[in-house]
């Protein structure tokens, strides 16, 4: 894939707030003002392209993932229960094998998509946290899917907790992640500016403060409790805040 001109198109660039004057050659919807910006995105875009760019897609874990996920399934990881048991109190009726399937298939089905994208988020988490306190070796800085998927899954998270408030009826399993639909596909781009490393450190945190402020106005425009609204944002901001 290569990035083509597009002269009649006046859409920002993914990444940043200039003119998206170049596109994707294959998809032609991915818009990038310069070379620079392509090069931040294509370690994600070259996994979504020719998919369609407003249904949030997670790629399966990898064959490493999948085993390390194996290997801390009954390991205490978060809040002193082994992630097989948090999966069980998660997820009901979804049993470790069942799981383990959806993190490792490329696609499933509507309305299971979904589904399987927050299971994979679910797992990210796991073995982030798992790294982070000991349980599995580190591995520096991870994939940007690695990371995402952490960051996503304390999204969710907190959405649903601040729905559990509320009285009847509450949302449907995986309700919160269709809802931050347009948030995690927004903040992925974040993630993936994140994850591309420096180039010129005072254009990075300007095209971070960009992809965070496009992250909050859809926290804004996200149908989610107004408390759950007010963590996202004091989340993103810290975020940012540490990645500047």
């Amino acid at each position: 894939m290569s990035a083509s001109s597009s002269s009649t198109s006046v859409e920002p660039c993914t990444v940043c707030d200039q003119p998206g004057t170049l596109c994707c050659g294959a998809c032609k919807q991915a818009r990038f003002c310069s070379a620079r910006c392509q090069r931040k995105f294509w370690c994600v875009h070259k996994v979504l392209c020719g998919r369609d760019p407003d249904v949030l897609y997670l790629p399966p874990l990898s064959p490493d993932e999948l085993d390390n996920l194996d290997r801390i399934k009954d390991a205490p990881v978060v809040q002193g229960l082994s992630t097989r048991t948090a999966l069980t109190l998660t997820y009901l009726g979804i049993d470790w094998a069942t799981f383990m399937t959806y993190v490792s298939s490329a696609a499933a089905a509507p309305p299971n998509d979904v589904g399987r994208n927050e299971l994979i988020m679910f797992a990210q988490h796991h073995l982030f946290t798992a790294r982070a306190r000991g349980v599995l070796p580190s591995i520096g800085k991870g994939t940007v899917w690695y990371n995402f998927g952490h960051l996503a899954f304390g999204l969710v998270a907190t959405c649903n907790a601040e729905d559990k408030k509320r009285k009847p009826p509450q949302w449907n399993p995986f309700e919160a992640t269709v809802r931050l639909g347009d948030v995690l596909r927004r903040q992925l781009v974040t993630s993936a500016v994140w994850q591309a490393g420096p180039e010129s450190r005072t254009q990075d945190v300007a095209i971070l403060r960009t992809c965070t402020s496009r992250t909050v106005e859809a926290v804004e425009r996200a149908d989610i409790p107004l408390g759950a609204k007010s963590q996202l944002k004091a989340t993103l901001e810290a975020i940012l805040a540490w990645a500047s």
